[in-house]
């Protein structure tokens, strides 16, 4: 990975597996170029292996030292993490935290 300018990728409104799909060849290209931001804020309805795929897009962003971070996420968005239980998961890369 090289170090470079931040990514930004606004999610889908319904991030479940077959959008994801599009976030995740985004992450891979994206991740090459810098840093990461992803804005939660269109998210209208969420998929729990979406979430997952986050964290899992987190960790791997980690390994290889790259910024990592979810911008304002929507209400919705946010009730889906604390409905989960992975709260505290994701204010490890929430951004302001």
């Amino acid at each position: 990975m090289s170090a470079g300018t931040t990514q930004f990728l606004d999610l889908p409104s319904v991030i479940d597996l077959d959008s994801m799909d599009n976030v995740r060849e985004w992450l891979i290209h994206a991740m090459d170029e810098g840093d990461v931001e992803l804005n939660a804020a269109p998210v209208q309805r969420v998929a729990t292996n979406a979430l997952l795929m986050l964290i899992s897009a987190s960790q791997t962003a980690a390994k290889f030292d790259v910024k990592f971070v979810i911008s304002e996420p929507s209400e919705t968005f946010t009730e889906a993490v604390e409905r989960l239980g992975l709260s505290e998961t994701f204010s490890n890369f929430r951004k302001g935290n």
